[in-house]
């Protein structure tokens, strides 16, 4: 019985989540990232 009461809640739908923003572009041998309120580009 325990499982009859607990199927409908299984059978609702996920609630979609927002995406991540995307991240900056960058370009190959750049890599950018934050730094608390600092961006950081390496170069290599």
């Amino acid at each position: 019985m325990g499982t009859a009461l607990a199927a409908p809640l299984l059978a609702r739908a996920a609630v979609a989540q927002v995406p991540a923003p995307a991240a900056p572009a960058m370009a190959p041998g750049f890599y950018r990232f934050k730094l608390g309120q600092f961006t950081v580009t390496t170069i290599y």
